[in-house]
């Protein structure tokens, strides 16, 4: 999820993610302890944050290049498409807490 953050941010930016991605979205192989795996995903929301904070309403519905190929997409697409994509993993992390025996604290 952070390092798709990184990248939808990027787009939004039309910039170079500001840090390795990693293949398949994984994150730079570097971060392997929960506190830079916490950081890491942090920053990333941080850096997510300052990109849908750019989109105005002259750059919003504006084709840019899609992280994922050819296609053209919008900064507000990318915006809404984020906000899903975390909700996602959200709840693939709860399937897996419950399957564990363990009950989020969201649900408690």
């Amino acid at each position: 999820m952070a390092a798709t953050n990184f990248e939808i941010g990027a787009t939004i930016l039309q910039v170079k993610p500001p840090v390795e991605i990693g293949d398949d979205e994984a994150g730079p192989a570097s971060v392997k302890t929960k506190a830079e795996v916490m950081q890491f995903l942090k920053e990333s929301f941080a850096y997510m944050h300052k990109a849908v904070a750019s989109i105005n309403d002259k750059n919003q519905v504006e084709p840019i290049n899609s992280p994922w190929g050819q296609n053209k997409v919008t900064r507000l697409g990318l915006a809404t498409l984020i906000v899903g994509h975390c909700f996602d993993h959200y709840g693939q992390m709860v399937v897996y807490l419950r399957h564990n025996g363990i009950i989020p604290p969201a649900s408690r």
